[in-house]
């Protein structure tokens, strides 16, 4: 399948329905032509809701994999996690992609994602000499100043050379700077990213990944005036769509696509089993 678009998620149970939503949102919009390879870094989706996802990626003449890993491929790092985060574990997993995915690139994508365009012309971009393409971080000024670089990006989509990762060894990078470098990370791996790729991350247009939150922040970056038309929407922060009562804007269409998977669920039933209980 060496014509095959490789577009990556990682999740675990808990993720399982937004990581079918995220799929289901790029099927939809594929093109005619479009040959699509679904990669998802598994830590610890239940059979049942493998089964799930095989079965609609199936439906859509597209193929699926699931690939193993765990917390104990960073076993003795510090990775800095709160108990009280929604961060989990699996937020470092797009760390070991080098060695997981035997392709030239990728497109890795969060879970809290939804596409709203062909991913051809993201797969096709020019990098250059750069080892990845990402979209500015909405509050870049911050981070950037926080680690002393000149740029931050947000790396919850990333496309990425692999073939020049592994012929540098840049995953045993980034295993060092967690190991020796800890107390700087406070964005987890997307600071482990930014970090070691720094100047060789090249800068993709917003529409990529357009991210939305409820902030005077998102109006002053101009995401939001972007999220009417952006390609790909991120709901970063720990506001997601499917988290009652979020006043995020554009959540609707996580209810769309959501009606297109095995978890298909109208969002007033949602409403009211939440008032219920």
């Amino acid at each position: 399948m060496d014509n095959a678009m490789h577009i990556v998620l990682a999740a675990d149970d808990n993720y399982a329905r937004p990581l079918a939503v995220t799929i289901m949102s790029v099927l939809c919009n594929a093109e005619k032509n479009d040959v699509l390879q679904f990669h998802v870094l598994d830590g610890g989706i239940r059979p049942e809701n493998r089964r799930r996802i095989s079965s609609m990626v199936a439906a859509s003449n597209t193929g699926v994999d699931f690939l193993s890993v765990s917390a104990r491929s960073f076993s003795g790092m510090s990775l800095n996690i709160r108990r009280e985060s929604h961060v989990t574990p699996a937020t470092y997993y797009r760390l070991l992609l080098p060695s997981l995915i035997n392709a030239s690139r990728c497109i890795y994508m969060d879970c809290d994602m939804i596409c709203r365009s062909g991913l051809r012309p993201l797969w096709e971009a020019e990098l250059g000499q750069s080892l990845a393409g990402a979209v500015k971080d909405i509050d870049e000024d911050r981070h950037s100043a926080r680690l002393s670089l000149a740029r931050y990006f947000n790396t919850g989509l990333m496309l990425m050379n692999l073939e020049d990762m592994r012929r540098e060894n840049i995953q045993q990078q980034f295993f060092l700077f967690i190991k020796n470098e800890h107390e700087r990370i406070v964005m987890h791996d997307q600071d482990v990213l930014n970090c070691v790729l720094h100047d060789r991350i090249h800068e993709l247009d917003m529409t990529w990944n357009c991210q939305i939150t409820k902030t005077h922040k998102c109006r002053e970056t101009g995401f939001y005036d972007l999220s009417k038309t952006a390609r790909i929407l991120h709901f970063i922060g720990h506001k997601k769509p499917w988290i009652w009562r979020c006043k995020t804007p554009e959540r609707k269409i996580f209810w769309t696509y959501l009606q297109k998977t095995p978890w298909k669920e109208n969002f007033l039933c949602n409403a009211l089993r939440r008032v219920a209980y």
